[in-house]
């Protein structure tokens, strides 16, 4: 009976301490600021610009598959060919977060060549190029992340 009776009295005290650490959440707040993390963002507002730091992936596209109407492309970090210590490292921008992605490239993806504000068609893709990508909204769960690009920037072209 004393087992019950501190079994019950200990889920009590986990409910009440879990509804005091949740009911000091202001995220449902109307003052939510989406530049402190998450939160929705108007991509389609010309004062909403994506920066360099915020770069999603980086590398070289290494295949290009057709789905429907839409294309995709797999970037995947450069090895890098100089060993140190015998490491090999991966040719990453700090700010990149994944060193592979697939990337849905549909007709509202940005795609561009260096600092051109020209417009690329998605079949001006290729595999080998040097490019850089950012996401518009979710990410898929998996590795290697899939996702919808926003921006494909083609920074150079390798020759295989």
């Amino acid at each position: 009976m004393k087992n019950k009776i501190s079994a019950l009295v200990a889920v009590g005290l986990i409910s009440i301490s879990g509804i005091l650490v949740f009911a000091d959440n202001n995220s449902s707040g109307n003052d939510y600021d989406p530049s402190l993390g998450g939160g929705c963002i108007d991509l389609s507002d010309p004062q909403v610009a994506i920066a360099p730091e915020q770069l999603d992936a980086m590398g070289k596209i290494t295949s290009i598959t057709h789905d429907g109407d839409n294309i995709i492309i797999r970037v995947e970090a450069v090895v890098d060919e100089n060993l140190k210590d015998g490491i090999m490292t991966l040719d990453l921008k700090p700010e990149a977060r994944y060193d592979i992605a697939d990337v849905i490239i549909n007709k509202d993806t940005l795609i561009q060549k260096g600092d051109s504000t020209d417009l690329l068609k998605p079949s001006d893709l290729k595999q080998g190029q040097m490019v850089e990508v950012n996401f518009v909204g979710p990410e898929g769960r998996t590795y290697p992340v899939k996702a919808n690009g926003f921006s494909v920037t083609i920074i150079e072209t390798y020759n295989d």
